[in-house]
């Protein structure tokens, strides 16, 4: 039985990989779930629409 990082990442780019549809990118794009590499963290990154975030969060929902 392999591991699951033994497996190959279907998502990546590079393999044609895309997101198709969001429902919501109010803190980060969508296309960051599949960005390769870890995640990095710069707290004084900010762009055209607030703070930069290199993962993908959506809002909750109550």
């Amino acid at each position: 039985m392999s591991d699951v990082t033994d497996l190959p990442d279907l998502a990546r780019r590079d393999l044609g990989g895309a997101v198709v549809w969001a429902n919501d990118e109010a803190f980060a794009a969508r296309q960051n779930l599949i960005n390769p590499g870890p995640p990095v963290f710069d707290p004084a990154a900010f762009g055209p629409n607030g703070k930069v975030y290199d993962g993908w969060e959506t809002r909750r929902r109550r």
